[in-house]
């Protein structure tokens, strides 16, 4: 009796060792759509990158755009949006569930830099959601209003609070006038042990058997 309760207590430590996971972190920064030039990027869709693929609600005739670093649109960095408003929706290629952690914001077009010379009040909210769909099938949602201070074009960070278990996410780009986003930091976690987790399983059970070979002599 006390060999088999010895036993179940080092099973059940093997098997939380064993549940050991392993995260993987992604940052996608979409540099690969990088111009060094005036205008647009356009991109026919659906966009793939780092393992995980964008697509658009209204993908005609183009579904992205990707500004180039002296276009009036350029937010300091690479980014992409939708080329119509609409929304842009991303999963991970090999159905893996993932957390989706932060992600880079900033509207397109701003007060004197619109090129379309539309301007938009300077100093009036702009906001947009990002919707989660999990595992289980609920939905998170988080909505997040960009600065609108002045005529420039600004990417900000932002942290999205319970975005985990993940099938897919979608970014509203419907309003005017539209969303960039970058930076887009999602994480993958696998039940698969660390080799020195499967080491320390196995060792523990070898010395268990030897423990019970030598008190039954």
């Amino acid at each position: 009796m006390y060999k088999f309760k010895s036993f179940l207590i080092v099973l059940a430590m093997a098997v939380s060792l064993v549940k050991t996971v392993n995260a993987a972190t992604v940052t996608i920064d979409f540099e690969s759509l990088k111009q060094n030039d005036i205008g647009y990027t356009f991109i026919a869709g659906p966009y793939v990158d780092s393992g995980y693929t964008f697509t658009a609600s209204n993908p005609v005739p183009y579904s992205f755009a990707s500004a180039g670093a002296f276009d009036p649109r350029f937010a300091g960095s690479t980014a992409l949006t939708t080329f119509n408003s609409g929304m842009v929706f991303v999963e991970n290629n090999t159905g893996t569930s993932f957390d989706f952690l932060s992600v880079d914001l900033a509207p397109v077009t701003l007060g004197l830099n619109d090129p379309f010379g539309v301007d938009r009040e300077v100093g009036v909210p702009y906001q947009t959601t990002i919707y989660g769909l999990k595992v289980d099938g609920t939905i998170v949602s988080q909505v997040i209003t960009l600065p609108n201070s002045s005529a420039e074009n600004i990417l900000t960070a932002y942290s999205l609070v319970g975005f985990t278990g993940l099938t897919q996410f979608a970014i509203d780009s419907s309003a005017f006038p539209g969303v960039q986003f970058d930076n887009i930091v999602l994480q993958t976690v696998s039940g698969v042990p660390e080799p020195s987790v499967l080491s320390l399983v196995a060792l523990g059970l070898l010395l268990m058997t030897l423990y019970s070979m030598r008190k039954s002599r």
